[in-house]
């Protein structure tokens, strides 16, 4: 059943002309850029806005959203001219003073104030989903401009430089938005206009998908869509209860890994929200903090997944004991600060990925007798570890909550 809605915000919420509007801004700042900050060369300081996205995009990293990343990638490339903190100055001048002037390059659509409206009152969660390359600022802009202002909408979340660790047409970026809701990806669609960044990625994840195309237009053979058509059809369809009937599309190997690549990204953004008081405290006597069970996540990866997953190519049909103790090591969490806890996560999360990124594809159908399950074979336990990882944050989670309640209560009996 379809809960969450991710729309594409640039000609499919909005008609923007992407490919007059984004030259037109770019353009933009890179004069602005010249003008104000002595850049000699306009274009080229484009060029390297560009390249440095590309950079910090295609660098595989969950330890910081894509905003610092960019600007850590664009000062190294002006040789440091402007360090990370002058550039984000810049930037933030740029999308106050000069930016506005796009406003007329982009035309709201008489549609979609009523569509979401519709959405929102039959209970979807709505995610303005969004290719996170630029600044919130910006995207807000458009968003006013376009005539869906977020102030005026309870979008359950909408996807910017600042927030995010992977963009378009990454998967990953995909899946971190399913595991900020809490969500399968059998739960959600994806519409928007453009077939590499909204619908391929989207479909690798599991995600139905909705391309949003002009009459007659037809997508590729074998495609892995939902449905396509025009802006209109789809309102129609959703409106006479489309979303009720999709099943889930089918997921892969690829599915599963880029699942497990995401992971970790959701860890850090909850790790760099709260303080560390809450993500230490203990919910209760022999329950574990935020803290805790990023450790077991730790232990569990190195010392369990991979170890079986082991066995099952070296040996045939394997018998797998289900004999793991998750408090085998907990004594030693209190002494682990939530930053080292993290980093060994990260550590152990990114040598699998890239171990599973290397197997043959014969691999994933050896089988194995699991304990717990019974028959069994390779990419099947993968899947076990991604629902390990959801079944865990749903913990966070619940510590999370009890940590804050904790600290509060501390608060208010000094």
């Amino acid at each position: 059943m379809i809960k969450v809605v991710l729309l594409d915000l640039d000609d499919t919420l909005i008609s923007t002309n992407t490919a007059l509007f984004f030259p037109t801004y770019l353009k933009a700042l890179g004069k602005y850029a010249a003008s104000t900050a002595g850049f000699t060369d306009p274009n080229d300081f484009v060029q390297k806005l560009v390249t440095a996205y590309n950079e910090a995009l295609e660098a595989y990293d969950v330890t910081a959203q894509l905003y610092p990343r960019f600007l850590r990638h664009m000062a190294a490339s002006l040789q440091y001219f402007m360090n990370e903190h002058d550039l984000s100055q810049l930037f933030t001048r740029f999308y106050t003073e000069d930016y506005p002037a796009l406003k007329t390059l982009i035309r709201p659509r008489l549609e979609t104030p009523p569509f979401l409206r519709w959405l929102f009152e039959h209970h979807y969660q709505v995610v303005i989903a969004t290719n996170p390359a630029i600044p919130a600022i910006a995207t807000l802009q458009r968003m006013d401009w376009g005539n869906i202002a977020a102030a005026d909408y309870p979008f359950a979340g909408i996807t910017t430089l600042e927030n995010m660790h992977f963009g378009k047409p990454q998967p990953e970026y995909f899946e971190e938005i399913l595991l900020r809701l809490g969500v399968s990806a059998g739960e959600a669609i994806m519409i928007g206009d453009d077939w590499e960044n909204d619908i391929v990625g989207a479909s690798t994840c599991g995600i139905n998908t909705f391309w949003i195309t002009q009459s007659g237009v037809l997508p590729p053979d074998d495609s892995p869509i939902a449905g396509y058509g025009t802006y209109q059809q789809l309102i129609a369809l959703v409106q006479a209860g489309w979303l009720d009937i999709l099943s889930p599309p089918p997921s892969t190997r690829h599915t599963l890994i880029h699942r497990l690549r995401a992971f970790p990204a959701q860890l850090d953004t909850l790790r760099k929200t709260y303080s560390d008081d809450v993500l230490e405290a203990c919910p209760a006597k022999d329950e574990w903090s935020v803290r805790d069970v990023v450790c077991h996540l730790r232990d569990h990866e190195s010392d369990e997944d991979r170890i079986r997953l082991q066995r099952i190519i070296e040996q045939d049909n394997p018998f797998l004991s289900g004999n793991y103790d998750p408090w085998r090591n907990a004594h030693a969490y209190a002494g682990i600060p939530m930053e080292q806890a993290f980093s060994e996560f990260v550590c152990y999360r990114a040598e699998t990925v890239d171990w599973l990124l290397g197997l043959p594809e014969a691999t994933w159908s050896r089988p194995a007798r699991y304990a717990i399950f019974g028959p069994t074979h390779f990419e099947e336990m993968v899947r076990f570890i991604t629902e390990h990882d959801r079944t865990h944050l749903a913990q966070i989670h619940d510590a999370i909550r009890q940590g804050l309640e904790t600290c509060k209560q501390a608060v208010t009996s000094k």
